[in-house]
């Protein structure tokens, strides 16, 4: 089989497999949200914000978004990179729109298109560290796309816990952490937290 070939399969059946592993840890754990009446009230308003995590938080990050349950559709920024491929097919099998992108390839124009979606009412995700690092810091690309977009940033967060040890197969625990939005202002660079203007 030829190298792309193989390739092609791979990106087939990646997302198809991705899918289905992140589908039963869902189903494998017990849920919490945590603080998620601020988007909640973002979805009820239909007021697109800026869903911003960390790259390393992205496996079960798509049930993070709770926009579904008021109509409401989630782009997400993915790398142009090969990994970055299947990254975005594996989301698209969620219902999310897609939008191809990163500090190395693409980056303007991902960026523009995500813009778009938020001036179109659209929530958009941003794995604000990008895949390249450094680790947990904000790249400043998350916040002109909330800036020009005008629309809050909430900070999400992922965390899995066990209380004790416990035989293999023993669900555990998992909560999602909705920070308070931050809103952009006008002047470049800039971000203050508080209370989001209807």
């Amino acid at each position: 089989m030829s190298a792309s070939r193989s390739g092609r399969t791979m990106l087939w059946i990646g997302p198809l497999l991705a899918s289905g592993l992140i589908r039963s840890l869902r189903r494998l754990m017990r849920w919490r949200w945590l603080n998620d009446g601020v988007v909640r009230d973002l979805h009820r308003q239909q007021h697109p914000y800026v869903h911003a995590f960390f790259h390393d938080q992205l496996l079960m990050m798509t049930y993070s978004y709770r926009g579904r349950e008021y109509g409401r559709r989630l782009a997400v920024l993915s790398s142009r990179h090969r990994d970055g491929e299947m990254v975005a097919r594996t989301l698209e099998r969620f219902g999310h729109l897609m939008v191809r992108g990163s500090t190395g390839r693409g980056g303007v124009a991902g960026l523009k298109e995500m813009i778009r979606h938020l001036r179109a009412s659209r929530d958009a995700a941003f794995a604000t560290d990008g895949p390249r690092g450094p680790r947990h810091v904000v790249q400043i690309g998350v916040i002109e796309a909330a800036r020009l977009g005008r629309a809050p940033i909430v900070p999400v967060a992922f965390a899995v816990s066990k209380k004790k040890l416990s035989d293999p197969g023993m669900l555990s625990r998992c909560r999602f952490r909705s920070r308070e939005a931050s809103s952009c202002t006008v002047t470049p660079f800039s971000c203050h937290r508080g209370p989001i203007a209807a």
